[in-house]
């Protein structure tokens, strides 16, 4: 449903602010995750009067109206990375070999394949490439020391909106009646991904159009 114009030319405006100061913490945020929202908008109405072409003050009127959405919100995300043993080679405590990929040979007693497993799980240093390591170091350190779920990644989604709503009435008498209204919505959304710098985005627009037409054939 949406307002039409008036005679009089009329107008109005509002603004809507919610943010993280006022909210309860996320119960598995070490803190309290960032929000910020703001909802605002204007709309304005009046009849169609164009000077020497057209004066529709009585039977045509247009009606605008802009609303515009803001939000940032704190998402937080339980993941898990390697602990500082991990990321230097050392598999020792993990309870299970590690294999050398380069001694994957065939098995000379029978069929398949036989392969080296390190020494006490340890990768040495030297086996580990240039690659690795600056690989390695993109991986964010642990938050605490337990093996798994043991990185809580909070970041930022962005949601903005802007819509615009414009609409048209038209009188021909007291009894026949008719209407046009568009509106279109931008709408650019971004969540952040875990471990990655940029943050996936989606663009959508929709837009919808309505045409109305009222005849009153009589008072019943």
């Amino acid at each position: 449903v949406t307002k039409s114009g008036t005679i009089q030319l009329h107008g109005t405006g509002y603004e809507f602010l919610r943010i993280d100061k006022l909210d309860a913490r996320n119960f598995f945020a070490p803190r309290r995750p960032a929000y910020r929202q703001n909802q605002f908008g204007a709309g304005a109405g009046g009849p169609v009067f164009i000077p020497k072409l057209y004066d529709g003050r009585n039977r045509t009127f247009w009606f605008y109206n802009y609303e515009g959405l803001r939000i940032r919100q704190g998402q937080t995300a339980v993941s898990t990375v390697p602990l500082a043993d991990y990321r230097s080679g050392d598999f020792s405590q993990l309870g299970r070999s590690i294999f050398d990929p380069a001694s994957l040979a065939p098995n000379a007693t029978g069929p398949g394949f036989v392969r080296t497993a390190f020494p006490e799980g340890r990768i040495p240093a030297s086996r580990i490439t240039p690659q690795g390591r600056v690989l390695i170091a993109l991986w964010p350190t642990a938050s605490t020391t337990a093996r798994i779920n043991n990185y809580v990644d909070t970041r930022s989604d962005a949601t903005d909106s802007d819509q615009h709503t414009l609409r048209g009435d038209h009188s021909f008498s007291s009894k026949d009646t008719i209407f046009v209204r568009y509106i279109q919505t931008d709408l650019p959304t971004s969540f952040p991904v875990t471990f990655v710098i940029d943050a996936a985005l989606f663009r959508v627009t929709p837009q919808n159009c309505a045409f109305g037409y009222t005849l009153v054939f009589g008072p019943t």
